[in-house]
């Protein structure tokens, strides 16, 4: 693991990622390295999503799956190991999932915006559940208190975005 977060880091620097983000990187993956060895994790377990929600909950750092993520697909790549770090696909209720596959085909849409608008509707059928509303009553006070716990650890761009996918989806409805 020491080697390949080390080739992961000069990558980087060939790449011209910023310092501040490489600094970044590093700190995080030092600190990951740490966990692996302390907890005795085989190669094989190192790179699973499993793996990579105990080290955020480890560390209390939610960003910290970012640099993990990026590691796992330099390796990946580089044919080092089988499959990058994936996000277990969930499938929502069938009224979600037929949203998303007239978005997927009818916008035209790239990659990260149907994987953002998957991620803002997921959140939002866990919020319905956990308060126990019915999507078909729900109300504006209701979509504003989601979208305020959604946002609230983000950048007012993505903010922006969310909201955007929501108003699509809520007019498709």
């Amino acid at each position: 693991l020491e080697k390949a977060v080390s080739d992961y880091l000069l990558w980087m620097i060939s790449a011209d990622y910023a310092s501040g983000t490489i600094i970044k990187h590093e700190r995080l993956l030092n600190h990951f390295q740490n966990f692996i060895t302390n907890r005795n994790i085989s190669w094989e377990q190192v790179f699973t999503y499993d793996t990579l929600n105990s080290f955020e909950k480890h560390c209390n750092l939610y960003f910290a799956a970012n640099a993990l993520r990026c590691l796992s697909r330099y390796l990946f790549e580089q044919k080092l190991i089988s499959d990058p770090i994936k996000k277990p696909r969930v499938r929502l209720p069938d009224i979600y999932e037929a949203y998303l596959h007239y978005y997927e085909k009818n916008r035209q849409v790239n990659r990260s915006a149907f994987a953002q608008t998957r991620n803002v509707l997921s959140a939002l059928n866990d919020y319905l559940t956990k308060h126990e509303i019915d999507l078909a009553a729900i109300k504006i006070e209701q979509i504003d208190d989601f979208l305020t716990e959604l946002n609230a650890r983000f950048m007012p761009a993505t903010c922006r975005h969310n909201r955007s996918y929501l108003r699509g989806f809520l007019r498709y409805l």
